[in-house]
């Protein structure tokens, strides 16, 4: 049975329900976590990711800034943010987060990657190509085969 007044049980229900594909179980899981745990970062971002998988991205960014409030050195938050901040092309705000990222490690392939695909949207193409080059590499060393591929296929796109 689960408890009613502990956060985490309905977090673990959530993200179980999330790997389950049941969107709007786990967003109820989830916000119940928030409600009994409105200073805990994880359930903001999972939320947020359950969010942006459902298309809704005002809601999203707004937990994912939630999480940052909570905790601003949230790399996991970061991403998910730059990621979705690119996809509505608030390419600016999106470059913030990837050099915040990059501060806080500068081998996360995927800040590159992001800040590339920023750059090559307002313009800036040669350090795009720079940035989604060194992405590559870096998901080349770090295993991630599907990063590699999605950052290849941009810079050909781009780069023919």
């Amino acid at each position: 049975m689960l408890d009613p007044n502990f956060a985490a049980s309905y977090y673990g229900r959530g993200t179980i329900y999330y790997k389950l594909g049941q969107g709007q179980a786990s967003y109820d899981s989830l916000s119940q976590a928030i409600a009994l745990a409105p200073n805990w970062v994880d359930p903001y971002i999972n939320r947020g990711l359950i969010l942006t998988n459902a298309g809704l991205r005002e809601e999203a960014l707004n937990d994912f800034n939630q999480a940052l409030t909570l905790d601003p050195d949230s790399i996991v938050a970061l991403v998910n943010r730059s990621s979705l901040l690119v996809r509505t092309g608030n390419y600016v705000a999106a470059l913030n987060d990837c050099n915040r990222l990059l501060s806080l490690n500068p081998n996360m392939a995927v800040a590159y990657n992001n800040r590339g695909v920023a750059l090559a949207a307002l313009g800036e193409n040669a350090q795009a190509k720079q940035d989604l080059e060194t992405a590559i590499a870096l998901f080349a060393q770090q295993g991630d085969t599907q990063g590699q591929i999605r950052a290849t296929k941009f810079l050909t796109k781009l780069f023919p």
